[in-house]
């Protein structure tokens, strides 16, 4: 992907992304399927160049230890078990994917 997601915040679950190929455009908010929550102060990964995995974050006057994943080919949000929430739920923290 040469594509750039920023996605929700404090106020909002909008998610906008920006084209860095030739286009260099942002998407239009229209197209794009807002997070089911607002969220922010997570960490965000991108998994098998397919899924936008957001992680933990501040959300509903706490932080939290859910996870959101965004099939970016299928524009669809969804919520993981949670079998598969962080130990701690945490925010302002970071997170990277090794080999992925």
């Amino acid at each position: 992907f040469n594509e750039i997601f920023i996605v929700a915040g404090c106020v909002t679950r909008s998610m906008d992304v920006f084209d860095t190929g030739p286009s260099r455009s942002w998407k239009t908010r229209t197209y794009l399927r807002d997070m089911p929550e607002e969220r922010f102060y997570a960490a965000a990964v991108v998994l098998k160049k397919k899924y936008l995995v957001v992680i933990g974050g501040y959300t509903g006057g706490a932080a939290t230890a859910s996870c959101l994943i965004y099939d970016i080919w299928c524009n669809r949000w969804s919520s993981t078990p949670v079998s598969i929430d962080m130990i701690t739920a945490r925010y302002g923290h970071t997170a990277a994917v090794l080999d992925g």
